[in-house]
């Protein structure tokens, strides 16, 4: 979301989430993809690691948060944010 406020205030100005407040919920849209992109890639990847046996053995590499993979939480990320686009849209304070 930073990175995204960051270059809608340099290219627009510093008033347009003000102006358009479903524009925050498009930067947690935007959050939610990567985190699902990043989160999928990163724990798919096996660590091999040489154990008490000699022989080489995958184990999945698992990036949680409370227990729940983090690709998952794009989920509930992705709720919020049609959420937030929703209620930008109809002015919704």
């Amino acid at each position: 979301m930073g990175l995204f406020g960051a270059l809608v205030t340099i290219a627009f100005g510093n008033d347009q989430f003000e102006r358009f407040p479903w524009l925050f919920g498009i930067g947690v849209v935007i959050a939610a993809g990567v985190n699902w992109y990043f989160g999928r890639r990163y724990n798919k990847r096996p660590i091999w690691f040489d154990w008490p046996s000699p022989k080489k053995n995958p184990l999945l590499a698992r990036n949680t948060f409370c227990f729940v993979a983090m690709d998952y939480w794009s989920i509930p990320m992705l709720a919020a944010g049609v959420f937030l686009i929703g209620r930008g849209l109809l002015r919704i304070p």
